[in-house]
């Protein structure tokens, strides 16, 4: 089996094509994996490509992933779906 390594640069391939059916094979690295409050089924994380760090968040059904250890911080996920959102009120980076 060929051992997974991120997609460098792809997030900024992400940010510029809203459309997941533009962007294919992408692996990230999951960072500071937290839940949102006191939920075990919403998580967020820092996706990071080696290159740039954007912030995410895990669909809901991936929490039994997260919270059985197969997913853990430090581990890599491949993006197959996404959806973009802007944050009101951040700083544009």
């Amino acid at each position: 089996m060929a051992k997974e390594m991120v997609t460098p640069g792809a997030l900024d391939a992400v940010i510029a094509n809203p459309s997941p059916s533009e962007v294919s094979d992408v692996v990230v690295q999951v960072v500071d994996l937290k839940p949102v409050g006191s939920s075990n089924t919403r998580f967020t994380f820092i996706a990071n490509d080696g290159k740039t760090r954007l912030k995410a968040m895990l669909p809901t059904s991936m929490a039994g992933e997260v919270n059985s250890g197969k997913l853990q911080n430090l581990g890599l996920v491949r993006i197959i779906d996404y959806t973009c959102n802007t944050i009101q009120n951040q700083p544009q980076r």
